[in-house]
Order: C-alpha cells, then sequence, then structure tokens
C-alpha cells in the first residue's frame, strides 16, 4: 500500500493517517495485529505476497488451480505432490501464528502431511519445523508437528475431524513464548499442548513447506514422505501469537 505525503499543518497529518486507517480496516479486515510476514494465497501466483520468502517450488504434480493449491496425498509408495518456498529473509522468527483455510480429500491419509510448516536447517538430517500436521500416527487428528516430536503432544479427547472434502475449514497453530501451543479449528478451541522450548527460526535456511511436515537433504528421500490430501485456499504467517479474537476476525482472501 502506498502512502501519500501530507502537509504538517491545520491536523491535516492527523485527518490523513485516520483516512488511511480506516480505509484499511474496512477494505483490508484480513489483517489482524502483528505483522503478517507469509501470506500465500494462490490465485495467481504461489509466491509470498509479502516478500518476505523467496518463490514457491511445486514437486512432483503440485499445483494451482482455481485459486487454490492442490496437493495429491501419498505414502511411501504412492508418491504424492508438496511444494516449498525459497529463503526466508527478515527479522528472527520467534513467537508466531500459522493458519490455513484447506479442504480436505481423504480424512484417513496415511503418515501425517502438513498444510503448512515453517522449516529450518535443510541441510541436517533432522531440520527443525513446525508444522500443522494431520493424521499423523492416529488418522484425523490435528497436532503440532515438530522434528523427533521435541515440541509435539498427542493430543487426546479431541473429536476427530469430519470435515467432507466441500468443506472448507480454517486451522490455526500459535506459538507463544511461554512454550505454549494452542491450536483452533474453525475459530473454536482445539487443543493446547506444552513441551519443549519455542524455536526461534532465523536465516536463510527457512522455508515453507506444504504437504510435507518437513523436507530432507536429499530430494528422494523427501519425496518419499507421506503427504497432504487436499486442497490449500490460503495460509498466511504472523509474527505474533495471535488471540482468539483476532482469529475469529481473520478470513481468506476472495
Amino acid at each position: 500500500m502506498t502512502l501519500v505525503k501530507a502537509r504538517l499543518e491545520d491536523g491535516d497529518v492527523v485527518k490523513h493517517f485516520s483516512s488511511v486507517i480506516l480505509f484499511w480496516v474496512f477494505l483490508c479486515p484480513c489483517v489482524a495485529r502483528g505483522e503478517l510476514i507469509g501470506q500465500w494465497t494462490f490465485e495467481e501466483t504461489a509466491d509470498d505476497l509479502t516478500g518476505h520468502f523467496g518463490p514457491t517450488k511445486m514437486f512432483d504434480g503440485a499445483r494451482l488451480d482455481g485459486g487454490q493449491l492442490l496437493l495429491h496425498g501419498g505414502d511411501t509408495s504412492s508418491g504424492g505432490t508438496w511444494a516449498m518456498t525459497g529463503s526466508y529473509t527478515g527479522e528472527p522468527i520467534v513467537e508466531k501464528t500459522l493458519v490455513s483455510w484447506v479442504y480436505i480429500d481423504d480424512l484417513l491419509m496415511p503418515g501425517g502431511g502438513s498444510i503448512g510448516s515453517l522449516v529450518a536447517d535443510r541441510s541436517s538430517g533432522s531440520p527443525r519445523f513446525d508444522g500443522m500436521v494431520f493424521g499423523e500416527r492416529v488418522s484425523r487428528i490435528w497436532l503440532a508437528g515438530s522434528e523427533g516430536f521435541n515440541r509435539t503432544i498427542m493430543p487426546s479427547n479431541v473429536i476427530k475431524e469430519n470435515a467432507d472434502y466441500k468443506t472448507l475449514i480454517q486451522i490455526a497453530f500459535v506459538y507463544t513464548s511461554d512454550n505454549t501451543i494452542t491450536v483452533y479449528r474453525d475459530k473454536q478451541f482445539y487443543m493446547q499442548s506444552a513441551k519443549g522450548q519455542l524455536q526461534k527460526f532465523d536465516g536463510n535456511q527457512v522455508h515453507m513447506v506444504w504437504g510435507l511436515r518437513h523436507t530432507l537433504p536429499n530430494l528422494a528421500l523427501t519425496a518419499a514422505m507421506p503427504k497432504f490430501a487436499g486442497r490449500i485456499e490460503e495460509t498466511r504467517l504472523y509474527d505474533q501469537a495471535l488471540t482468539l479474537q483476532q482469529i475469529k476476525e481473520l478470513e481468506p482472501v476472495q
């Protein structure tokens, strides 16, 4: 958004910036407090609209269609599709919120795929990641994926996912400085856990990944990992732990 310069007289600046704020609030209700440091709408491009991540590359047949990222799930025997951004350039990411709007094509998909993972240290044998993972170890369950389950607790007493392939759902994962991870499904509390230490994601080894929980140094091994089966309408990354009220105000770009 380009701001027009205002003259510093007679309260013009106050009036000008008040107008800018009103313009932004009414025309862009999708923006919550906290900086939006990653946004992928998958309309005309799969690239990050904020400019913090490099161009997105799609693998093994992943593609855009109708403003969505299409991912065909699969396990080690049947392949599947995935996508990954270029490197991140920006301030270190500590507290954060990951949000995706998705359609699930296979509730019983095997192995656990991701609708958005922040991945670091891809050159190592066990890259660090925080991911919005579906169906890992237990089918139809959302959980906060992490390397070696370092920050992952298997949820209990949660309702198993039952959305059909025609139903768009919002999934949000909120990571806070007290090491708590809170998950919301369709703007309602889903689960909360606290294990391990909140991670800092910094430098050009940080990427966003869809389909996979994380990548591996060897692309052939990466391609054999389980993947999410569905369509992603939009994904966002905020550099702040959003509140439930802020999450309730979020809507995908139409």
